[in-house]
């Protein structure tokens, strides 16, 4: 993803390993020559990077957001599937339809800079 393109300060990064349903045929071509696609939660959008190619959704296209947490696994996290404005809306670059947070990032913290960027939040079930 270019560095020209304005995201805001990161808020918080992480790798995904693996291939999600939901990662485009670039994303999973990539995750071949690379470790891991690499998730940013910045204070302007959310961009998921796999290699130089990336998705990018803003803020302002979010209609809401689901959060579900994965407790079937010894890894703990939860995962925030996007539901955007305009599905049929041409992008240049594909939208971030999910990431994860791992649990020892602050959720609370994360599901208040989505309700602050005025993104409806629905919460499931959240850890104790």
């Amino acid at each position: 993803m270019s560095l020209l393109v304005p995201t805001g300060e990161i808020l918080m990064k992480w790798i995904e390993s693996g291939n999600s349903p939901k990662n485009s045929f670039i994303e999973k071509l990539a995750n071949w020559f690379s470790p891991g696609v690499e998730v940013r939660l910045t204070e302007l959008c959310i961009i998921r990077v796999a290699i130089r190619l990336g998705c990018r959704t803003n803020y302002k296209e979010i209609e809401s957001c689901t959060v579900r947490n994965n407790n079937s696994s010894e890894k703990k996290f939860s995962v925030v599937e996007i539901q955007l404005k305009d599905k049929s809306k041409f992008r240049i670059n594909s939208p971030v339809e999910e990431f994860i947070v791992p649990n020892d990032v602050n959720l609370d913290q994360v599901l208040q800079i989505l309700r602050d960027k005025a993104v409806n939040v629905i919460e499931g079930q959240l850890p104790s």
